[in-house]
């Protein structure tokens, strides 16, 4: 429960809104980032502490939240502390003379799309659903990923090659119709893989990313074999 009024709320909401996002029309404007989130997490606390919800300036605050935060903080906390409940409070606000426009709700539906798609794809708990993507994947191999380690990397206008070793095992994986390829700098040495997914593409199922942390390639086909020493 808070003793801030929700006028005060929103004040603070539209501060932080003109210290972090610029607004339209603006000539010269510089983000603001200190004084920006600390209106921003007043507007939140005060916000959620209320007793009763203006809906419309909560789903508000809750969407500001979600966007400064998707990069902080972990999925499920973006698309359950804030995406979730912003969808929520739009909605209940539509039966309020305060309602959402069209485009804040579709951006924050979008959003909320979008975060979902990576927690449906992106858990760690979904490893041997990632597994499933690559033809010739063995689960009797003992090969896994994590703490594996990189041999090589190739790539050509349309193909990609992959080697890791596991313990004694080597996998190769071929790309085929690569249509992206990231790479963080990588040392042989010290580089040891913590991260595994692999996925269909959101806007294209025939098209899968291959994410291991240090590299992401988007492609049509990825094929593994496996060796040892």
């Amino acid at each position: 429960m808070t003793d801030v009024s929700w006028q005060d709320i929103i004040d603070s909401y539209n501060t932080a809104r003109f210290c972090l996002w610029c607004p339209k029309g603006t000539g010269y404007w510089s983000r603001d980032d200190k004084k920006g989130y600390y209106h921003l997490w007043f507007a939140y606390y005060h916000a959620e502490n209320a007793k009763e919800k203006r809906q419309l300036w909560y789903g508000r605050i809750l969407h500001m939240m979600a966007w400064e935060y998707q990069h902080h903080e972990q999925l499920y906390t973006v698309l359950n502390r804030y995406l979730k409940p912003c969808l929520e409070a739009y909605k209940a606000a539509m039966d309020t003379d305060e309602k959402p426009t069209d485009e804040e709700y579709k951006q924050a539906q979008d959003l909320y799309d979008y975060y979902a798609y990576k927690f449906d794809n992106c858990c760690s708990s979904n490893y041997e659903k990632s597994c499933t993507y690559i033809t010739g994947w063995d689960d009797s191999s003992d090969f896994q990923f994590h703490d594996s380690k990189f041999i090589a990397v190739t790539q050509d206008k349309e193909t990609a090659t992959l080697r890791l070793e596991y313990d004694g095992i080597f996998a190769t994986f071929v790309f085929e119709d690569v249509i992206e390829f990231t790479a963080r700098s990588i040392d042989p040495e010290c580089t040891w893989i913590e991260d595994f997914n692999c996925y269909p593409a959101r806007h294209d199922a025939t098209q899968l990313i291959f994410d291991i942390g240090y590299i992401k390639i988007q492609c049509k086909k990825i094929t593994i074999t496996y060796d040892k020493k």
